[in-house]
């Protein structure tokens, strides 16, 4: 995974940056992903999971997975994150997970209490939770470019965890 500096990000530079983060996730590493798709016909990985988290005093991008094959798996990663920064994104694809993460954030308002921890949480970062919803609207191809640059093309933390006894 990648660490995010969170105070660096304040009021809407935030949303920003949390919705290119949750954009830059779903289009690198979702099931209709390039990456995604090798990984699983080549038997690289048996599970595999990205996401975003932007805190008040944290950020994280993390990659996890389920892989015999750790060194393939994160050599792989690697590529595929330099191929994307160097090409940047498709401008298709950004524009229908760009609706998607819109969507999703427009149904977490039926839940009462996933609202209710959503606005607390903004709350205490400074930030109204339905600005966000105009971020969503607006956020910009350059936006997520920007993200997979500035964050994903730094040095990689890896963690490999095993059944006690080994392989």
């Amino acid at each position: 995974g990648f660490k995010d500096m969170a105070q660096n990000y304040t009021g809407k530079d935030r949303l920003v940056r949390k919705t290119a983060g949750e954009i830059a996730a779903y289009l690198l590493f979702s099931t209709t992903s390039d990456l995604y798709e090798d990984l699983y016909r080549s038997g690289d990985v048996y599970y595999f999971y990205a996401g975003y988290i932007l805190e008040r005093d944290f950020g994280q991008f993390i990659i996890i997975g389920e892989s015999d094959k750790v060194e393939i798996v994160e050599e792989k990663v690697k590529k595929y994150i330099s191929k994307i920064a160097s090409e940047g994104i498709d401008k298709s694809i950004f524009e229908t997970f760009k609706k998607a993460v819109y969507g999703m954030q427009v149904r977490s308002f039926d839940r009462p209490s996933t609202f209710r921890d959503e606005f607390g949480q903004f709350y205490l970062q400074g930030v109204d939770l339905f600005d966000y919803l105009d971020i969503c609207g607006r956020i910009t191809e350059k936006d997520v470019n920007d993200f997979i640059k500035d964050l994903l093309c730094t040095e990689m933390a890896v963690s490999i965890v095993e059944p006690k006894g080994g392989n």
